[in-house]
């Protein structure tokens, strides 16, 4: 007995032994071809090209095929190829003495080896062949490989193929950089061709049934889903409405990953193609109900790359997914295509991801408890509006070098933390996000208050007055400093030139009273003119260099250039503008006008922020208040105005309270003309008005009162003076912009005083109808209605207690005064933020 067991034991060790030697044979420590996993659109372009050609040749009612390949189709097959199929790089080399095909497969063994694969192609007495094949270092036998490819081919595809394929490969004729195929062809090869693959499908679809889904799960989310025909083309109600259901049905005992995987695979059938539903397993068109399309941020292209991507996932070929979008978004951007998209990538991204994690048991359930109840986007696909789209082959080049690059992958590496932070995958939603304060900045201790315009347009971009012309206007109206702000756009080759800054200069003179700074309107990056800020420059003897090169290099107005992928590099430049102290300040004009979503708006303004400490806020009421129809302030898009205020400042709860919320000290209460002409806009400080408290109305203390936040704005010159404080419990007089302390447990005390004008704008009387103190804490948004009573001579004193209960409490105020057959008018306060102590 004890016999047989050493013999055994000796028969097992030497197995082991030979196995073992036998795989170090096939893995080396090198590969045979050196990875690089870089890809070009001409790539992409050849490859797609050449393969066409190489299909047309095949299917064309010909008794004969001739094919011919360069080196240059072969090196971009083989790109293509590489960058397909994850862990593998191919190269072929062609000579006129024959050809070499090599690949590397990366195997994760004992670190990083290498399954390496060649073969030689070479000319013979009478016919080429297959030579000289390797799988790692054991060699093939001549032949073998030959005889094995063509049989599996005729195998599959039938005997006339196989007759095709061996022709092609024994006729092959090789030439100084190029190889030539030619073979007789049976003229039906196409339909030989697509039977074979179909009985291919059959089979594949055969087997991956035994794994997939019961299709009769799949019914009760279309059927779901045929109830909401008439609901929002955005693709997340639906998704609410199918996880509601799956819920409910993990509820009564089913598992939640199923349930999920079976709510995506409805999804896609109904959104995606009906093709989906064969790899599911049904027979025939399930019931849909209505077909129609759905959208992720207003694109249905953004919710089919979502969606198939998702599905492939399901399918186990993720990374294949991937790699299809790269290369198709490589293909546009050749000339013809729509350009490089990596909004796109981000979607096929975000699908890979989502169907990863809903189907996980670990996260199933906790999926289904987000989903079902958060009906936004924004809880499981990322911001993609400010990601470059519609790159050129040139500009992709220029920017990127190729996809594999460190740039590429940076970029690549920015879209994957987007999504990881989404809401479905790191847990935050807005009521429980990271907060870190805002640090407070200088606040202006003895002043007068003035009032400003701060974004101007003349004749020098597309408005229809000269700066001395504005400058007279406005002084008429009462404005104690104004900004010229023309559009920062290249084609536009007066603006921030000599003449510009010589203009501003003379008028500046010829207003003593009045103060003129030298502004922009900035084209931020990377919208490319979709986008503005303004920008306003210290007072110095180098405004007229550091204008112009900011216009020049950074200006992204139908300009693209690896400094304009954000608009950071513009930022850092501004930074190192300093003025004795005094910096430029940077706005976000008209910040809703052209978002699809309000919420790109707090994105970029968190983005901005982060990047730079001079951008301090936004235009809390765009311009262009002439326009009092639904287009007021030329917002004509899907957002309009609230009373003639920007969605993002006028809804309680919305952006700007959210970014209060979130610790960032951001100032809202800017009210500009943004005046053009007198057809839709009114004279600067003649509608709107933005009242700043500074040492003076000189150019730099308007600069630094505005990065102090010390400011509130209004329409219609209803209101004379506004004083807004907040008496802490430790002894502290907070106003505008400021931040301070009071103890937890313990009251503040809000203090309004109000001096309403004796009459408005157009001369008439304008009471004050409604105040409110609008109250951000860190789990909560809520609006307190101040009762007050005007004195005969228009005065308004409000006291209001405030307890701090939380670590962060804001305060910002607003007051409508309501006007019978005309427009309201409305004032807005900039915020006081109060710590929590103790």
């Amino acid at each position: 007995m004890k016999s047989i067991l050493r013999k055994l034991l000796v028969i097992g060790i030497t197995g082991l032994v030979l196995t073992g030697v036998f795989v170090f044979a096939l893995l080396s420590s090198e590969p045979v071809v050196a990875p690089t996993k870089t890809l070009s659109p001409r790539d992409v372009q050849a490859a797609k090209n050449k393969v066409k050609a190489i299909r047309q040749q095949l299917i064309a009612r010909r008794s004969k095929v001739e094919l011919n390949l360069s080196q240059q189709d072969i090196d971009a097959i083989m790109a293509v190829a590489s960058y397909s199929i994850p862990n593998m790089q191919f190269a072929g080399s062609v000579t006129p003495y024959g050809m070499a095909v090599a690949g590397s497969a990366s195997v994760p063994i004992a670190g990083s080896r290498y399954l390496n694969v060649s073969c030689m192609l070479l000319p013979d007495f009478d016919a080429s062949g297959l030579q000289d094949c390797r799988i790692g270092s054991i060699p093939l036998p001549s032949g073998l490989i030959q005889a094995v490819a063509v049989t599996g081919f005729g195998w599959v595809f039938g005997d006339d193929a196989k007759r095709t394929l061996d022709q092609l490969i024994s006729g092959a004729q090789f030439r100084a950089g190029q190889l030539a195929l030619v073979a007789d062809k049976p003229v039906d090869f196409r339909e030989q061709i697509k039977g074979g693959i179909q009985g291919l499908a059959n089979t594949a679809k055969t087997i991956h049934r035994q794994k997939q889904i019961d299709t009769a799960t799949i019914d009760i989310y279309l059927a779901t889903l045929r109830t909401m025909d008439n609901s929002s083309p955005s693709l997340a109600p639906y998704m609410t409405e199918v996880m509601r259901t799956a819920m409910a049905r993990t509820s009564a005992g089913a598992d939640p990953a199923t349930e999920n995987t079976a709510a995506l695979w409805a999804l896609a059938i109904k959104f995606g193609t009906y093709r989906f539903a064969s790899l599911a397993g049904y027979d025939n068109k399930p019931d849909v109900g209505k077909r129609r399309s759905a959208s992720l941020q207003g694109r249905k292209d953004l919710a089919l790359h979502f969606l198939y991507s998702a599905i492939l996932e399901q399918l186990g070929r993720a990374q294949l997914a991937f790699s299809i979008g790269e290369i198709k978004e490589l293909l546009d951007a050749n000339q013809g295509g729509s350009g490089y998209s990596f909004a796109d990538l981000a979607a096929d991204k975000a699908g890979l991801k989502f169907s990863e994690w809903i189907g996980d048991d670990d996260h199933a359930r906790a999926a289904q408890d987000l989903l079902a109840f958060e009906g936004s986007e924004n809880s499981f696909f990322p911001m993609v509006h400010d990601l470059p789209e519609g790159l050129r082959e040139q500009e992709f080049k220029l920017i990127f070098d190729s996809v594999g690059s460190e740039k590429y992958r940076a970029l690549e590496r920015h879209i994957d933390k987007r999504i990881e932070q989404l809401p479905l995958y790191s847990g935050n939603d807005n009521g429980a996000r990271t907060r870190a304060y805002q640090a407070p900045v200088d606040t202006i201790e003895r002043g007068d208050w003035f009032i400003v315009d701060t974004h101007i347009h003349t004749k020098f971009s597309d408005g229809s007055h000269t700066v001395a012309e504005v400058a007279d206007k406005a002084a008429s109206f009462g404005c104690d400093a104004i900004a010229i702000a023309d559009h920062g756009d290249r084609n536009l080759k007066k603006v921030a030139s000599k003449s510009y800054v010589e203009a501003i200069r003379n008028a500046d003179y010829a207003h003593p009273d009045m103060s003129i700074l030298t502004g922009l309107e900035w084209n931020i990056a990377p919208f490319m003119g979709r986008e503005h800020a303004t920008v306003l420059f210290p007072q110095s003897d180098d405004v007229l260099a550091q204008i112009s090169t900011f216009r020049n290099r950074y200006d992204s107005y139908k300009k693209r250039s690896e400094e304009m992928m954000t608009a950071e590099p513009g930022l850092k430049y501004l930074a190192d503008i300093n003025v004795y102290g005094t910096q430029p300040v940077v706005f976000y004009n008209h910040p809703s006008r052209k978002s699809f979503y309000l919420s790109e708006v707090g994105h970029d303004m968190t983005t901005w922020m982060a990047a730079s400490d001079l951008v301090v806020g936004m235009s809390g009421a765009p311009g262009h208040q002439k326009k009092k129809g639904k287009n007021n302030g030329s917002y004509s898009l899907k957002h309009r105005t609230i009373g003639g205020w920007d969605p993002a400042v006028a809804k309680v709860g919305g952006q700007w309270d959210q970014l209060l919320q979130s610790g960032l000290n951001v100032w809202g209460a800017r009210a500009n003309s943004d005046f053009h002409n007198t057809q839709m806009d009114y004279w600067p400080c003649q509608f709107s008005s933005t009242h700043v408290y500074a040492r003076s109305n000189r150019h730099n203390d308007v600069i630094r009162a505005l990065h102090a936040g010390q400011f509130w704005a209004q329409h219609g010159r209803f209101v004379d003076a506004l004083d807004f404080s907040v008496s802490t419990s430790n002894g502290q007089s907070l106003v505008m912009g400021q931040v301070g302390e009071n103890r937890k447990g313990q009251q503040a005390r809000v203090n309004v005083a109000i001096q309403l004008a004796a009459q408005d704008w157009q001369g008439q009387r304008a009471p004050l109808t409604e105040l409110e103190l609008i109250v951000v804490m860190s789990n909560s948004i809520r609006t307190y209605p101040l009762p007050f009573q005007a004195t005969a001579t228009g005065r308004i004193e409000v006291t209001h207690p405030l307890p701090i209960n939380s670590d962060s409490t804001v305060v910002r105020l607003r007051g409508v005064s309501q006007q019978t057959g005309r427009r309201d008018y409305w004032f807005y306060s900039n915020p006081i933020r109060i710590q929590g102590q103790g």
